[in-house]
Parts: structure tokens; C-alpha cells; sequence
């Protein structure tokens, strides 16, 4: 009886010779991912030396400028002290952003899309239901009476992968998680931060290397799906299992009985079969990586100190050949660029400049609203700009939807004839996509982060205006240092939720425009730039300024305005000079992110081709390092940046050249750049 059963149990499709394969493949790419590891590291310590020195030279050039010019009456500088001492409490910021569908060919299950920040850690984690319920009976009593956790979806164990389910299970784990972070005491809580993935680092340096060299690893092995990882070993497995699938899984399947259950039995073994072969490879291979790291980076370290401005010098030598001899083997393509992604533009300015016109409607409302809101002290009015935001952001997104879908797909379909070199086929994916990009892009406009700080700005300036006693300066000092304290922790508080918005809009994406390879991650790098360069800088800007004008006003003796008229002129002059630095860095990133999303579907294939036809310049390369920099300066890893440079530079000469036509259809709507 019993070898009559086992006659029916469904034999392991994984026999010896793919044992064997499986074992290579991981070898494979174990190897692969240790050298890019040993080049990330090299490469980051010597670009922090150099972010290190210019940011140096920066400052003290800016010091000199500031020096030079000076405060005057048109333009005040209250001088600064040392910050106050008092402190905000940070706060976590968590919630489930979406979640993924697991191992569907064999026993499916759904894992959820946690994003969460403190301070300066930001994280992404995936965690199963399971994993919250573990969590809850690990805090025990701390956590609070409305924390509570959704109920299992079977009372039999079954799972339920119906979206709806899924979709209500999403909201509830996200109002159990910001029910946790409302506890103060959890923010230093160990099994909360490590659910999170917020535990500090020991060695930040170590853990930017080892993205680096997964991201490099990924790239090489065109691997573009999501990958979020708990340990380094994770990381490195789950890339190897994706190699496997794309190699071995159709043969896997096909040796597999035909039955559905029986297959399903047959695929679990195989997959423990994956497991117990990747599982020593890949341990040997980070145990491997992180030993070679240790003296790498001490002889590293020694040698930036002793050589620093002979590296920049080699490195710049070596670019510059690479470059040169590159410029023959890129200009065929660069020219298909051209004719192409010029073309298309061309056509697309005008109907997105178009669709633009609600925003251009609404903005003087919208600008007359906030102006009076600030001048009349109004909070209410302030708020109200929230909602007339969202609402032009369904007219333009309509707007936009109706314009461009109806040419956008002749368009693509016309422009692909031209298309004769294969390293080009993704190109005109983005702009297949564009109508999905563009409504991403309108949802990381959420007037709430800007609003939220303005409002506080104005409530900060009505008390300096009404208690502050402008004969006393030490004091409006002490009180101005708290408001731009205060106005920097709410600015950072409020940029965490831009980033997570990115990041989600990063997670979506990665399945919408699966087929763009890098371009998702573009979302993510825009929202980081955004609350950077837009939000920081603009809100910095505000509080700053105001504070400057209002001690200006303050100690000129022959200003006879009263004390509140100089608060509110002083606040009005700020909101001025932050709508002009706003202005100017809108521009820029548009510029910016109009070339990241034209060239990062076609920069993987453009390496591809490129590099077998420089070889020639590739090789006698190396005899140009001086020996003792040999082992630090990764020739392929100066070669991928020529490429990324050459192709950025020439589809930044595409896009900006089109600046023309953007000019001419703004004007149509009254904007002058």
C-alpha cells in the first residue's frame, strides 16, 4: 500500500543536471554581484572625496559672495545664532502603500507594501499578514486600545486574494499602523523599528554600497521587477531566483505531471530544491564580498588620502578618451534620437501645453486667495486653496486624457518606422505611456504640504505681530530663530509624506510600465527631488526671508510703519521671493525629468552595443592608471557613466531645443517664460 502511494506522489522536476545548472546560475551571479559590490565600494568612497571637497569649495565660494555683497536696506540679513535648544518630537510616519501577489503558479499568497520614515531613515519592507499579527502579540500592552487588527479572511485558513478584500485589508492594516506611530513611546520600541525596517544602521556606507551593487547587478541581469528584501542575503537570493526563472522555469514546469494539483505538489519541491541549492551559495558569496571589503576599503581610504587629486586627474583623462572614442559608435543612434524624439515632441508640446489651461485658469484665483489669505490673517481662505487644487487636478488630468489619447497611439505607431536600430525599440515606450506618466506626475501635487507649513507660518507671524516687542530685538531674534525652527521641522515632517507618495507611485508603476525597465525609479528620484528642491527650498525660503525683511524693518530708524504693517509687508515680501524660487525650480526639474524619461528605457540596450564597439579604446585604457591607483578605478564602471553622459547630453540638446515651441504655445495661454 504504502509504495502504491508513493507511486502517485509527483516526482521532483528538479533532477541532477538542473541541481547542477541552478548551482552555476547562482555561482554566477554571486560572482557577479561580488564584483559589482568590491566597484560600489571604490566608487562611493572616492565620489564622497570629491562630493566632499566641492562641497567644500562650494561653501567657501559662498561665503565670499555673501561677504562681498552684504546686507543693504533693499536686502536684509538678520544675522543668525546657534539653534534654539528647544526640540520637536519626530514622529513615525508608516503605512501600506499596496501589496504584491506571491508565488502564484504554486501556492499563492499576498504580502503588503509597508513605507515608512523616522527622522532621517526611510524604509520600504514587505510584510505578510501573519507578520503584523506577530508584531501586535510581541508589543502586547503598548499597543493602544484603537490599534486594532483586521480579521483573517477565512475562518478555515483559506486565503483571499479578491481585490476588494485586499483593498479594505490595505486601509485597515494602515490605520492599525498610524494608530501604533501616535504612541511616542514606540518611536524607540526595537520590534516596531525592525517591522519597519527603521533600526539604525551600523554601517550606513555599508548599506549605500550594497544598494548600489543589487541596482548594478540588477541592471546587468535586465532584472527590472520590484525587489524589497529584509536581509542581505535575501536581497542577493531573490536575484538569483529571478536569473533561475527567466533560465530554467519553462523547463521546470514542463517536466512538471499535468494535473494542476499534482503540478502544484511537484513545484513545491522544486522550489525547495532552489532553495537548499541557492541558500550555501549565496552566504559564501556575502561572506565572500563583505571579507574582500574589509581591506579594500582601508586600502582605499589609505590611498585617497596620500593620491586624491591624482585620481581626479587619471579620471578625468580616462573619461575624456572614452568619450571621444565612444562619439563615433553613439552618433547613429544619437541621430535616430533626434529625428525621432523631436518629432514627437513637437507634436505633444501643443496639446500639453493645452491641457494645461484649467491650472492657467485657476491660477489667479488660486494666487489673489492666497495673497489676501496672507494680508488679512484668513486661515480659513488659506485652506480653501486645498480644494480648488485638487479640483483643476481632475480638469487638467481630463483635459490632458482627451487631448493626447486620441494622436498619441498613430503618433508612437508612425514614429517606430524610424526606428531602425534595436538598442531603440524602448524608446517610444514612455510615450505610449504618457497619459499614465502624466497622472502620476499631477498626483505628487498635493497642495497639503504646502499648506500645512503656510499656515503655520501665518499663525507664527500673527503672535510675533501681536506679542513681540519690536524695542526689545534680542527678543523678536529668539522669537524669529524658533519660528524658522519650528517652520524647518513641519517642512521635513510634510516632505516625508512627498517621498512616500513617490515611492508608492514608484511601487504602482513598476507594474503599469513594467516594460520601461528603469523609468518608475524616475518617480521615485522626482519625488525626492521635489521635496528637496521645491518644497525644502521654497518653505526655507518663506521663513527665511520673512524673518530678514522683518529685521530690516525693525532696525531702520527711519521706517515709520507700525509694527504690524511691518509683519505682514515683511511676510507678503517672503511669500514673494518663495514663489520666485518655487517658479525657477519648477522649470528645472521639468527640464530635467522630461530627459530622465526619454533616455532610461534605451540606456540598457545602448550599453549593450556600445561597449563591444570600443573595445579597441576599452583596452589600452589601463595602461594610463598608475599602479598604485590600478585596483581603485573600475574602468567598466567609467565606461557605463560615459554612456549615461553622451546619451543624457544628447537627448538634453533634444529636449531643450524644443524650448522654442513650449515658449510660443505658453504665450497662447498668457505665460511668458
Amino acid at each position: 500500500m504504502a509504495g502504491f502511494l508513493a507511486s502517485l506522489k509527483p516526482s521532483n522536476p528538479v533532477d541532477a543536471g538542473k541541481l547542477e545548472t541552478i548551482k552555476q546560475i547562482a555561482q554566477r551571479v554571486g560572482g557577479r554581484f561580488t564584483s559589482n559590490y568590491l566597484n560600489c565600494l571604490k566608487d562611493e568612497l572616492i565620489e564622497n572625496a570629491e562630493k566632499k571637497q566641492l562641497k567644500e569649495e562650494a561653501k567657501r565660494l559662498a561665503e565670499e559672495k555673501r561677504a562681498a555683497k552684504g546686507p543693504t536696506e533693499q536686502q536684509p540679513r538678520r544675522p543668525r545664532g546657534t539653534k534654539p535648544t528647544k526640540k520637536n518630537k519626530d514622529k513615525i510616519s508608516a503605512k501600506v502603500a499596496n501589496w504584491e501577489k506571491l508565488d502564484e503558479d504554486i501556492d499563492p499568497y499576498v504580502s503588503y507594501i509597508v513605507v515608512s520614515s523616522y527622522k532621517t531613515r526611510e524604509a520600504t519592507k514587505s510584510r505578510r499578514y501573519k507578520e503584523f499579527k506577530l508584531l501586535n502579540k510581541k508589543l502586547g500592552k503598548k499597543v493602544p486600545a484603537d490599534a486594532h487588527i483586521p480579521g483573517a479572511s477565512s475562518a478555515f485558513g483559506a486565503r483571499n486574494l479578491h481585490k476588494d478584500f485586499l483593498k479594505d485589508r490595505k486601509k485597515n492594516l494602515t490605520h492599525y499602523l498610524k494608530a501604533l506611530t501616535e504612541v511616542e513611546a514606540l518611536t524607540k520600541e526595537p520590534e516596531f523599528l525592525k517591522f519597519l525596517g527603521l533600526v539604525k544602521s551600523d554601517d550606513p556606507l555599508g548599506d549605500k554600497v550594497f544598494d548600489h551593487a543589487i541596482e548594478r547587478t540588477k541592471w546587468d541581469l535586465w532584472v527590472w521587477k520590484k525587489i524589497v528584501w529584509d536581509t542581505q542575503g535575501e536581497a542577493i537570493s531573490k536575484l538569483v531566483v529571478e536569473e533561475i526563472r527567466k533560465e530554467m522555469w519553462y523547463d521546470i514546469v514542463q517536466a512538471c505531471p499535468p494535473s494542476e494539483a499534482a503540478r502544484k505538489v511537484a513545484l513545491k519541491l522544486a522550489y525547495r530544491s532552489v532553495s537548499v541549492t541557492v541558500g550555501p551559495v549565496v552566504t559564501a558569496t556575502w561572506n565572500a564580498a563583505a571579507e574582500q571589503a574589509k581591506p579594500l576599503r582601508k586600502k582605499v581610504e589609505e590611498v585617497l588620502g596620500q593620491q586624491f587629486d591624482k585620481i581626479v586627474q587619471v579620471k578625468a583623462e580616462i573619461k575624456g578618451k572614452l568619450k571621444a572614442g565612444m562619439a563615433a559608435a553613439l552618433a547613429p543612434i544619437v541621430e535616430q534620437i533626434e529625428r525621432v524624439v523631436g518629432n514627437i515632441l513637437r507634436q505633444l508640446i501643443p496639446p500639453l501645453v493645452e491641457a494645461l489651461q484649467p491650472a492657467v485658469e485657476k491660477a489667479p484665483d488660486i494666487n489673489t486667495k492666497l495673497n489676501d489669505a496672507i494680508m488679512t490673517m484668513d486661515i480659513e481662505k488659506a485652506r480653501d486653496i486645498r480644494d480648488i487644487v485638487h479640483d483643476t487636478k481632475k480638469h487638467v488630468y481630463k483635459k490632458m486624457e482627451d487631448a493626447i489619447q486620441k494622436q498619441i497611439e498613430a503618433m508612437v505607431g508612425e514614429c517606430s518606422k524610424d526606428l531602425a536600430h534595436d538598442a531603440l525599440k524602448l524608446l517610444l515606450s514612455p510615450f505610449s505611456k504618457i497619459i499614465d506618466i502624466a497622472n502620476s506626475l499631477i498626483e505628487l501635487i498635493d497642495p497639503e504640504n504646502y499648506m500645512d507649513v503656510i499656515v503655520f507660518l501665518m499663525k507664527q507671524k500673527d503672535e510675533i505681530a501681536k506679542t513681540a516687542d519690536p524695542s526689545k530685538i534680542d527678543e523678536v531674534q529668539q522669537k524669529l530663530d524658533w519660528e524658522e525652527w519650528d517652520a524647518a521641522w513641519r517642512t521635513r515632517w510634510r516632505g516625508y509624506e512627498i517621498r512616500s507618495a513617490g515611492r508608492e507611485l514608484w511601487w504602482d508603476l513598476s507594474t503599469l510600465l513594467v516594460d520601461l525597465g528603469p523609468v518608475p525609479d524616475a518617480f521615485w528620484e522626482l519625488s525626492c527631488d521635489i521635496q528637496k528642491y521645491l518644497h525644502k527650498r521654497m518653505l526655507k525660503k518663506f521663513s527665511w526671508k520673512f524673518g530678514d525683511y522683518l529685521y530690516g524693518a525693525m532696525t531702520n530708524a527711519s521706517d515709520t510703519r507700525d509694527w504690524p504693517t511691518k509683519c505682514n509687508e515683511s511676510f507678503i515680501i517672503g511669500y514673494r521671493k518663495a514663489m520666485k524660487c518655487a517658479r525657477k525650480n519648477i522649470l528645472a526639474l521639468v527640464s530635467k525629468y522630461a530627459i530622465e524619461f526619454v533616455k532610461r528605457p534605451v540606456l540598457a540596450p545602448i550599453q549593450k552595443v556600445v561597449i563591444p564597439l570600443i573595445k579597441e579604446v576599452i583596452d589600452p585604457l589601463e595602461s594610463l592608471i598608475p599602479e598604485p591607483l590600478r585596483d581603485l578605478l573600475d574602468i567598466s564602471g567609467m565606461v557605463t557613466a560615459c554612456i549615461i553622459e553622451s546619451v543624457s547630453e544628447a537627448v538634453a540638446h533634444i529636449v531643450l531645443a524644443q524650448g522654442p515651441v513650449c515658449a510660443q504655445e505658453l504665450l497662447k495661454l498668457g505665460i511668458s517664460l
